[in-house]
């Protein structure tokens, strides 16, 4: 998170808000959880910005 520009960052939680809704719609979901860790003490194990959606 430290190193993704702020004007990206937007474009990303806009795509996630979208990808969200889509899929707590499709699915029947109550809800949506979003994960990310940055940084290896928080268990980060892909060393670049992304943000997968899993539904609950």
């Amino acid at each position: 998170m430290g190193e993704i520009p702020v004007e990206t960052a937007a474009h990303v939680m806009r795509a996630a808000v979208e990808v969200s809704r889509r899929l707590a719609g499709a699915l029947g979901a109550a809800g949506v959880n979003l994960w990310h860790a940055s940084g290896e003490t928080a268990w980060q194990s892909v060393f670049h910005f992304h943000l997968p959606p899993w539904p609950t």
